[in-house]
């Protein structure tokens, strides 16, 4: 049954794997050969020591923030240095980015080609670029010292919001549904849920704005915020919950598509790391080199083994990070290829 709006997912999200050379260094995507990435998450695979790094091209080249960290954006005219047609380029930025010997992995989300507009939806203007067939977001604004209403410019509601405060050391906040609207996450620590209405105010998206409080993470007052916003797209992404069943196989997770990627967080339980699985190291199962995204360890093999099928997930191991009987879990996940596409083709088989 053909049902996705996204035939070809690799027109707005990628995956590569590169080698550093200490030197300029061009990354290509190795699918659709047009795909602009507006925003690049890259991790060193075979040395730890070595955070994950962001950047956008709404703040511009060379300006990187950490998800593994709480710290303010930094400036390196030899990291990041151009967002490509098909990829992006690094330049000598050094052991974290593109070392000479070290090996590494990219992924890239097509957004607006860094074409940027003013968003008046909610009390507060934001700066929005906007990809509303991949349903992402990148949204900019001034925080201020109260709660607020901000314009995403997506036309749906959004599911997953990732928040920080660039100018100043403060903790990365995590909106996901699947919390409800009172409770948050911490992208860059291994914390269960917290509540605290300082956040999204208690207050669940609407189509064109989300609410927040006045809390650092998501408003910081007079600095300049950052957010990535996504709203599920069938066939493309998909946002939400599973309870382990502390098993060999685990829980089967229903998605539509083959997994390009999936992140895992137990919500439920503290000192449990945010599991980061890309399905472009290991393109057979089990997906087992996985990276946690609050430590700076390199790809580890010894988490848990994870299978990838053509509609969904599942974890062929149990253990607090992904698989513990009755641990609630929530999950972002990212397509490969959708598991039939509008004119019928079936997903390959991993």
């Amino acid at each position: 049954m053909a049902y996705t709006t996204v035939n070809d997912p690799s027109k707005h999200f990628q995956a590569a794997l590169y080698s550093g050379n200490g030197d300029t260094n061009a990354i290509t995507f190795g699918g659709n050969s047009d795909m602009q990435p507006d925003w690049v998450w890259i991790k060193c695979r075979s040395n730890a020591s070595t955070n994950h790094y962001l950047w956008d091209s709404s703040r511009g080249v060379t300006k990187y923030l950490s998800p593994s960290q709480d710290i303010a954006q930094s400036a390196d005219a030899a990291s990041l240095t151009a967002f490509g047609s098909d990829g992006f380029t690094m330049g000598d930025g050094g052991a974290e980015m593109n070392n000479s010997g070290r090996t590494y992995i990219g992924w890239g989300w097509k957004c607006n080609g860094g074409t940027t507009s003013t968003n008046d939806d909610g009390n507060i203007d934001t700066t929005v670029q906007v990809n509303s067939t991949a349903g992402f977001s990148i949204v900019q604004w001034e925080g201020a010292n109260s709660t607020a209403t901000l314009g995403h410019g997506l036309g749906a509601v959004p599911e997953l919001i990732i928040s920080k405060c660039i100018d100043t050391t403060q903790e990365w906040g995590v909106y996901h549904k699947g919390l409800g609207n009172d409770d948050y996450l911490h992208l860059n620590e291994d914390a269960a849920e917290q509540d605290n209405n300082a956040y999204w105010n208690d207050t669940t998206p609407t189509s064109s704005v989300w609410s927040v409080g006045n809390s650092g993470p998501t408003n910081d007052n007079g600095d300049t915020m950052i957010a990535y916003v996504f709203t599920p797209i069938q066939g493309f992404s998909k946002f939400g919950t599973y309870t382990g069943n502390g098993l060999n196989p685990g829980t089967f997770v229903h998605t539509g598509f083959k997994p390009r990627l999936v992140i895992i967080k137990n919500f439920s339980r503290a000192s449990t790391n945010w599991i980061m699985c890309p399905g472009t190291i290991d393109t057979h199962n089990p997906v087992n080199d996985l990276f946690e995204i609050n430590n700076s360890d390199a790809a580890d093999t010894a988490i848990v083994d994870i299978d990838f099928y053509s509609n969904g997930f599942t974890q062929r191991g149990t253990g607090n990070a992904v698989n513990t009987s009755g641990d609630t879990y929530v999950y972002m996940a990212w397509a490969e290829e959708p598991l039939v596409t509008s004119t019928g083709i079936p997903c390959t088989a991993r």
